[in-house]
């Protein structure tokens, strides 16, 4: 500083000399955002080149808690009702060929009946031929012999013989027709039997077929909710694995930060008295000597309060801030002290 400047300074009031001390720290903190954007970046890169501890979470704590799920898939309304249909139409079919044969072996047997009927009827005709004949011949014969051939008696005779044989055929039709008839009042009964059966078939099984289908789907529902009620358990017990794993890691986490703060305590404190080394103590270095030039080109009287302010520029500088900060000190001392003094 010239004589003129040291002599206005003794000018100057106090407020003055603050207000100066003032810009000067404004015009100081410009040139220290800088700074410190370069420090930053710095920072950045050294710590990018740091290996930082990874765990492998998943083998220490597996995600698999070997609990799984039942797989079910439950049969559909459709599937129920087609197989319990198939079943009772099984059964249906079976009960009613069942009721059919027996129907076809009486029907048939009624057949042979009515056959037999009109067998007997045509023997019974040809008998009764057979006697007429017979009798008409031996009648013809007889007058011959006594010379009445033409005569009324034998007239009479034979009229007689017609009349009977007539009778004859007439009981004999009658027994015939009374025969068929109670054969085919035997089919037409054998028939509703069978018609009513088939009724009382279509009832019986769609009962059945009903009974079937609602106890199918019971089975189903039971079966739904059993696996149901057991897959909820598992997802609750999954759940609780997963918070539980969870809660594991955040633990593990925690422990192993808190051994990497205090594995960084003793390193720093280990630095404090040995100081850096390595690639550490070059990093530092670097940024002590940036953080020197600036604080060298302020002037000896605001150095050491812009330093003092720059509240990120310990953390930058480490253990080389109270180096620095002592070099600024020491500077403004020697200035100060070899000051002239005007009387």
């Amino acid at each position: 500083m010239s004589f003129w400047d040291e002599l206005k300074d003794l000018f100057k009031t106090d407020e003055q000399k603050d207000e100066e001390q003032k810009q000067k720290l404004e015009e100081a903190k410009k040139g220290e955002t800088e700074l410190e954007k370069t420090l930053a970046e710095m920072e950045a890169k050294f710590n990018s080149n740091k290996v930082e501890p990874t765990y492998d979470l998943d083998a220490l704590f597996p995600k698999e808690s070997g609990l799984k799920e039942i797989e079910y898939v439950p049969r559909t309304d459709e599937d129920i009702i087609a197989s319990a249909g198939k079943e009772v139409n099984y059964k249906k079919a079976k009960d009613k060929n069942k009721l059919e044969s027996d129907y076809a072996s009486n029907l048939s047997a009624l057949d042979k009946s009515r056959e037999q009927a009109d067998k007997s009827l045509k023997e019974r005709y040809q008998d009764l031929e057979n006697v007429y004949n017979e009798l008409r011949q031996k009648a013809e014969n007889d007058a011959i012999k006594r010379g009445v051939a033409r005569s009324s008696i034998i007239l009479s005779k034979l009229s007689d013989l017609d009349e009977a044989k007539m009778l004859s055929a007439g009981e004999i039709e009658s027994a015939y027709q009374e025969t068929i008839g109670n054969i085919n009042t035997k089919i037409n009964l054998l028939e509703n039997d069978k018609n009513r059966a088939l009724d009382e078939l279509d009832l019986k099984y769609a009962d059945e077929l009903a009974k079937n289908i609602a106890d199918l789907k019971a089975e189903r529902d039971d079966v739904v909710a059993k696996y149901e009620k057991y897959n909820n358990q598992i997802r609750e017990k999954q759940t609780k694995f997963e918070e539980q794993r969870q809660s594991n890691i955040e633990k593990f986490l925690k422990e192993k930060e808190a051994e990497q703060k205090e594995t960084e305590k003793a390193q720093e404190e280990y630095e404090k008295t040995h100081g850096y080394s390595g690639e550490k103590l070059a990093e530092y270095q670097n940024r002590y000597n940036l953080a020197y030039d600036f604080y060298m080109s302020l002037s000896p009287d605001i150095a050491v309060n812009a330093l003092k302010s720059a509240t990120n520029m310990q953390y930058y500088l480490g253990n080389y801030y109270d180096k620095l900060l002592s070099a600024l000190k020491s500077r403004a001392a020697n200035v100060n002290g070899s000051r002239r003094t005007y009387v």
